[in-house]
């Protein structure tokens, strides 16, 4: 009897396990992990959000649902992971205009400008009549500096959704800068309006303020700071911002609102320090300085009024006297300002070895805090110390992935300085983060092609983003170059010879299109790009290039 009732046990067990295997409860276990996962979104438990999703999408890869919520997630904590998750939302939805906006947002919000611009160029025209559309397509330009596109794309989004004032406060700003009295008066008109609006009204009080000063209204400009003072909500800042257009319109009124300011900030540290930066901007140094020392002695031994008076000595170039006072004193959470500055001393007399300790220190107390580097690099930029602003921003890369803007910045610097091998690493890690970013892979190509014309994996880069946009004179030049240094400079002349006139006479297109004009015998056309290569602020390997070629000719 007991072997019975085993073998049925055992029967029992078999059974169950098939029926674990089964399709059916796979797919009841994959919808039960996906409403978990938007429980715990909907409680902000991103942790178990992203568990759920995880167990989710491990039975079935292809869910949407779960995929679209690991995307919400790590955008949510600025993951560089996050634009990799709404790719694959996506590559998932293909056909989905919102899947591609999400993405360009989510590229926007990580700072990756190119790649928000790439995303949105992948939609096609008679998908582009939404405000959300133009919204982010009017935020690229303004990452571009392209000021009449945003304006353009702004106008749109306002039309196409003008409850949304957002657009048209965005649009007012822009129309601020323009050189058309009409503009400008349209613009300021616009903000009046929307002072009315308690969401807007700080806001547009202060660029009214700003730009009536800037138009040499100055009455106007006095009376928009007073109603900013009276705003609900007015800040410290606003008061500031007063305290300029008085200095700006030399008011009689000048001198009692500054020492009204010096009396109310007396009060807080923080807002000591932001009094006394704006002094010190203002060239009021020696009046900040003095009326520093004057304080209570409580309120000298707090951080912000201590970095004030060391703000003070650097601006009055007193480096003897920033030794002595930052000496022998503890910052607390702000000490690594202090080891910076006591390295800015050291360094301006001479000093070297006190100077790199002090800095040693700095960044050693600033540890892998995002905000405390962001400030050291924006200090060691200040002072012009490129190779320690240079390693700041390669340890916030790679410990921040997400903060784009620091890789743009090392990108500026090896650009500016000519720097091809600094640029192929920058590339390369861009690439790393996102192996998708079409634009990067472009760009690693090109300089890899210059650092090493044989490289197979150059090729095939350069290959791959040509085909995808064979209209792009970058990827064109690029894809042309690689062809030539594989024996097929014919193909890659067509290739060029296909761009519109004008954009072969860009520089960075011009030096390879002359480069393989000569290669190829055609003296006489080549002169022509090959001069405008010549003359133009190319990368060193470049200039190389076209110099070599146009001594051929």
């Amino acid at each position: 009897m007991k072997k019975i009732v085993v073998i049925s046990a055992v029967l029992v067990l078999l059974a169950v396990g098939a029926y674990l295997g089964l399709p059916v409860y796979r797919a009841w276990k994959q919808k039960r992990f996906q409403a978990q996962a938007r429980e715990f979104m909907a409680k902000e438990d991103y942790r178990n959000a992203a568990l759920s999703a995880r167990q989710a999408l491990n039975m079935n890869p292809s869910s949407v649902e779960a995929a679209r919520i690991m995307a919400k997630v790590t955008e949510k904590f600025h993951s560089p992971l996050a634009l990799a998750w709404w790719q694959k939302v996506l590559n998932l939805e293909p056909h989905s205009i919102t899947n591609r906006l999400d993405l360009a947002r989510c590229a926007l919000l990580l700072g990756n400008y190119l790649r928000a611009d790439q995303a949105l160029r992948e939609i096609v025209p008679a998908e582009q009549n939404s405000a959300t559309y133009h919204q982010l397509a009017a935020m690229v330009a303004m990452a571009e500096n392209n000021i009449a596109k945003a304006d353009w794309h702004f106008g749109r989004a306002a039309e196409l959704d003008p409850q949304n004032k957002s657009f048209q406060f965005n649009r007012a700003i822009i129309h601020l800068q323009a050189k058309n009295k009409g503009l400008v008066a349209t613009a300021m008109a616009t903000l009046e309006t929307l002072t009315t609006d308690p969401g807007f009204r700080k806001d547009a009080l202060r660029h009214l303020a700003m730009a009536a000063v800037k138009n040499n209204e100055f009455s106007q400009a006095e009376e928009f700071a007073r109603q900013l003072q009276s705003a609900a909500g007015a800040t410290f800042e606003d008061r500031i911002l007063q305290l300029s257009i008085l200095q700006t319109i030399a008011s009689p009124e000048f001198a009692a609102r500054l020492e009204q300011l010096k009396t109310e900030s007396a009060k807080t540290p923080e807002q000591v320090n932001t009094l006394a930066s704006w002094m010190i901007a203002h060239s009021m140094t020696d009046a900040a300085g003095q009326w520093l020392a004057t304080l209570p002695d409580n309120l000298q031994t707090q951080a912000p009024v201590r970095m004030a008076r060391a703000d003070a000595l650097v601006a009055g170039q007193d480096w003897k006297g920033l030794d002595a006072l930052l000496t022998d004193q503890n910052w607390g959470e702000l000490d690594f300002i202090r080891h910076a500055q006591l390295a800015l001393a050291a360094f301006q007399q001479k000093q070297t070895m006190a100077a790199q300790s002090s800095w040693q220190n700095a960044t050693r107390l600033a540890g892998d805090r995002i905000k405390s580097l962001t400030l050291l690099a924006r200090l060691a930029t200040t002072w012009g110390w490129d190779k320690e602003r240079e390693d700041l921003l390669w340890f916030i890369t790679q410990r921040y992935p997400a903060e784009r803007w620091a890789l743009q910045s090392l990108n500026q610097i090896y650009l500016t300085g000519g720097n091809t091998r600094g640029l192929q690493r920058v590339f390369t890690t861009l690439l790393d983060y996102d192996s998708t970013d079409v634009i990067a892979k472009n760009n690693l190509a090109s300089v890899t092609l210059l650092l090493n014309p044989q490289s197979t994996r150059a090729y095939e880069l350069a290959r791959a983003g040509y085909e995808k946009y064979p209209k792009n004179p970058a990827f064109t030049a690029t894809y042309a170059y690689s062809l030539h240094q594989q024996g097929q400079t014919a193909t890659g002349i067509k290739a060029l010879a296909a761009l519109p006139a004008a954009q072969l006479e860009i520089p960075g297109i011009a030096v390879y299109y002359g480069v393989l004009l000569a290669s190829a015998g055609e003296t006489n056309k080549a002169k022509k790009y090959l001069d405008i290569a010549v003359a133009a602020p190319l990368l060193p390997e470049e200039k190389e290039l076209a110099q070599v070629a146009r001594r051929g000719l």
